[in-house]
This record gives structure tokens, C-alpha cells and sequence, in this order.
């Protein structure tokens, strides 16, 4: 799904696209993932938004209709209930978390610096 995420929110459009039944995407998607493909789709939408938030400079409305949310209020009910998170708060978290690593990471080139220095 990826980028085309907000095409393919239904497993009948995936299935239709592949030019295959509904149940069949389901068995083929369940036999690869052992998920069904609803939950395999949500998976997917997740990633995507995940992605856009951590690394695209686009509002959260903007990233919820790449996700193919045309309602903001869905997007961030649907993505609490995947992630036990609001939009909002995992980009605020993910931000702490680079900034703890990056200050982490200089501590470190620091002492590696003072060693080879002595």
C-alpha cells in the first residue's frame, strides 16, 4: 500500500485492483503475514503515517489525507486506537527520542575525542 495508502483502505479495492476476489486476498494475504488483511491494511496505513510524521514537514492534516482520511477527527481516533498514541504526541516522542540519541551520540564522539587526544 505505502504511498497509495489513501486509495486502498478497503480490502475489495485491493482485491479489485489485483483483479482477484475478496476472499482470496484475504487467504493470500493471511498465508503470508498470518494476519487478516484488514489488519494487515490498518498495519500499513499506520507505517505510512508513522513515516510521514517522523520524517515529512507536513501538518498532521496533510498527513491524515495522504492517509486517505478526509476527516482529521478519524485520522486521529483511528491512529490513538492503533497505537495508544494521538498523532501529536508520537511525533513529540519520536522528536525526544532522536534528540536524546544525538545528544548521546556527541557524548560519545566527546570521550572518544578526549581519549585519542591523551
Amino acid at each position: 500500500i505505502g504511498s497509495h495508502s489513501r486509495n486502498y483502505h478497503l480490502v475489495c479495492k485491493i482485491a479489485r485492483k489485483l483483479n482477484i476476489s475478496t476472499n482470496y486476498c484475504n487467504e493470500i494475504v493471511k498465508k503470508y503475514t498470518q494476519k487478516t488483511a484488514k489488519q494487515w491494511i490498518k498495519e500499513q496505513i499506520i507505517l505510512e503515517a508513522k513515516k510521514k510524521l517522523i520524517h515529512d514537514h507536513l501538518s498532521i492534516k496533510e498527513i491524515a489525507y495522504h492517509c486517505g482520511f478526509t476527516d482529521i477527527s478519524n485520522f486521529y481516533r483511528f491512529f490513538k486506537k492503533q497505537t495508544k498514541k494521538t498523532p501529536s504526541q508520537y511525533k513529540i516522542d519520536m522528536l525526544k527520542k532522536v534528540t536524546k540519541q544525538k545528544k548521546l551520540n556527541q557524548k560519545h564522539l566527546i570521550h572518544i575525542n578526549w581519549i585519542n587526544f591523551c
